[in-house]
C-alpha cells in the first residue's frame, strides 16, 4: 500500500495556512502560502479603500465579483489583498496566495507516487476562496469614513512592490481615488494643475514603473454616504479623471475607471 509520504504531507500543511486565512483579525500577519505559485501565471492584486463606508449592497457585490474573478484565474496566479487606509503607512497586506494545482514532476510520478488529486485541487481552491471572503468581509462592515485618504503614495509605494516583471500583472482597486492626505490635501490636489501635481509626483519619486500593468478601479469618484452614493461635481469629477489618467500613463500601466463598485461588467 503507498504511503502518503512529503507530498502528503505538503498538501495538509497547505490546508492547515488556508484554514488560519480565514481566522485572522483584521491586524494580524499576512496569510501567506507561496508552495503554489507559479511565475507564468498572473499577479493579481486587490486594494480595498477603508477610509469609506460600505453597505451590504456594497459588500455582496465586491464578494460576488472577487469569488468570479478568483474563479477565472489560471493555476498558480498570485492573489494579494492590500488596504488603502488614511496613510500609507497604514496600508496591509492581508493575504498572499497562489491558485492551488497539481504540479507534475514527470508522468511516471504522477501515476505513482503522486497524491495530488484533482479532488484535493477542488477542495483547497474552495478553502482558499472562503478565506478570501473572510478577510475582505469583515473589514467592509468595520469601514467608516475617514478625513484622510492616501491613496497616491499607498499605489505609489506598494504597488512596486507587488509588481512582478515579465508577467501579466492585474490590479483592481476599491476606491473613490479622492486624495486627501497629509502630503496633498483634498484641496490643494483640486486646485493644483494636473501637470504641476506630475512634477511634484516625479520629484518626489513617487511614480513607479508598472508597465503593461493593468488597473481597474470601482467606486470612483463616487461619495462617501452610502444611502445616496452621489458622485462628485462634474468639475471635480473631471479633475480626478484626468489626473489618474495622466498618473498611469506615467506609470506604463493601462487604466479602467468604473464609478459602481460591481465587476459584473
Amino acid at each position: 500500500m503507498r504511503r502518503a509520504g512529503a507530498r502528503g504531507a505538503a498538501w495538509a500543511i497547505a490546508g492547515l495556512v488556508v484554514a488560519l486565512a480565514a481566522s485572522l483579525p483584521a491586524n494580524a500577519q499576512t496569510a501567506e502560502d507561496r508552495r503554489f505559485c507559479s511565475d507564468a501565471a498572473a499577479n493579481v492584486i486587490f486594494y480595498l479603500d477603508l477610509t469609506t463606508p460600505y453597505d451590504a449592497a456594497d459588500e455582496a457585490s465586491l464578494v460576488s465579483g472577487i469569488g468570479r474573478i478568483f474563479d477565472s484565474l489560471e493555476n498558480g496566479g498570485r492573489i494579494v489583498i492590500r488596504t488603502m487606509e488614511n496613510t500609507f503607512s497604514n496600508s496591509r497586506r492581508l493575504l498572499d496566495m497562489c491558485v492551488p494545482y497539481c504540479k507534475s514532476s514527470g508522468l511516471l510520478n504522477d501515476i505513482f507516487f503522486s497524491d495530488c488529486t484533482s479532488g484535493i485541487v477542488m477542495s483547497e481552491k474552495k478553502k482558499l476562496k472562503e478565506a478570501i471572503k473572510q478577510a475582505i468581509s469583515p473589514l467592509l462592515r468595520q469601514a467608516v469614513e475617514l478625513p484622510n485618504s492616501e491613496i497616491i503614495r499607498t499605489i505609489a509605494q506598494s504597488a512596486r512592490e507587488e509588481y512582478r516583471g515579465g508577467r501579466a500583472n492585474v490590479f483592481y482597486v476599491f476606491s473613490d481615488m479622492i486624495e486627501n492626505s497629509a502630503y496633498l490635501g483634498g484641496k490643494a490636489f483640486f486646485a493644483t494643475a494636473t501637470p504641476d501635481l506630475m512634477v511634484k509626483l516625479k520629484k518626489d519619486g513617487l511614480v513607479p514603473q508598472l508597465t503593461g500593468a493593468a488597473f481597474h478601479v470601482f467606486g470612483f469618484g463616487r461619495g462617501g454616504n452610502a444611502a445616496a452614493r452621489a458622485a462628485l461635481p462634474q468639475d471635480k469629477l473631471a479633475k480626478l479623471n484626468g489626473f489618474w489618467l495622466s498618473y498611469f500613463q506615467a506609470t506604463g500601466a493601462r487604466l479602467s475607471l468604473e464609478q459602481n463598485l460591481s465587476l459584473a461588467n
